[in-house]
């Protein structure tokens, strides 16, 4: 069940175009040098292959989790809105919509706002389902995190800023309009042998909490 949903996702969606990054974050992924050497035929099969790896650990999918009917609907719909992505062709529509992006609810809703012929029905649409940047409005995990001076996945880069703080450093990965940075923070931490210095770093893509690390001293 598993191998025939997976080789369905990979092989059969031909309009849908620890981290392992996207290859519009910046940061490059696994199996690139390999595809530019291969045949036209294997080259449309391995990039088909690394946009389901990317679209599986967008999600939080390993490669052993047995993947189910629901999973490969949400997986289909991530490649779905890859393909709708690399459509937009001016900056001012690939402005507009990354800077909303973090604020839709999901993928089916972006789709749909990215399926709307026009920058009026866009505007429009969004306008009427109540979406902007603007007043961003937290859910509780987030409102719990930020009383609490902590970050968890899915934040977005106002609600960090809220908890922690404006960065001491930023690291933008490609084109910064997508969202997908890294951010540091040297922090104070209580040890057995008093207080360490560590640098924080904060993983954004398309403008969300994606992940962290830590290191001792800068």
């Amino acid at each position: 069940m598993k191998f025939s949903i997976l080789l369905l996702l990979c092989f059969g969606l031909t309009a849908c175009s620890v981290f392992q990054r996207s290859d519009r974050s910046g940061y490059g992924f696994v199996g690139e040098s390999e595809i530019s050497r291969s045949t036209p035929r294997n080259y449309f099969q391995a990039q088909k292959a690394n946009e389901l790896n990317q679209a599986m650990n967008e999600l939080g999918y390993n490669k052993n989790k047995v993947i189910t009917e629901q999973d490969a609907a949400r997986l289909k719909l991530r490649l779905m809105l890859r393909d709708y992505e690399n459509q937009l062709t001016t900056r001012k529509e690939k402005q507009q919509y990354f800077k909303l992006k973090p604020y839709f609810k999901n993928d089916l809703e972006r789709i749909r706002y990215l399926k709307l012929p026009s920058d009026n029905h866009r505007r429009q649409w969004i306008q009427a389902k109540g979406i902007s940047s603007e007043n961003e409005e937290y859910d509780e995990p987030t409102l719990a995190a930020i009383e609490s001076n902590d970050v968890v996945l899915g934040m977005t880069m106002n609600a960090v800023k809220e908890s922690w703080g404006d960065p001491d450093f930023v690291e933008v990965a490609g084109d910064k309009l997508y969202g997908n940075e890294r951010w540091g923070y040297s922090k104070y931490v209580s040890s057995e042998s008093g207080y360490n210095k560590e640098q924080r770093i904060i993983i954004f893509e398309a403008g969300r909490v994606a992940g962290w690390d830590r290191r001792e001293r800068f």
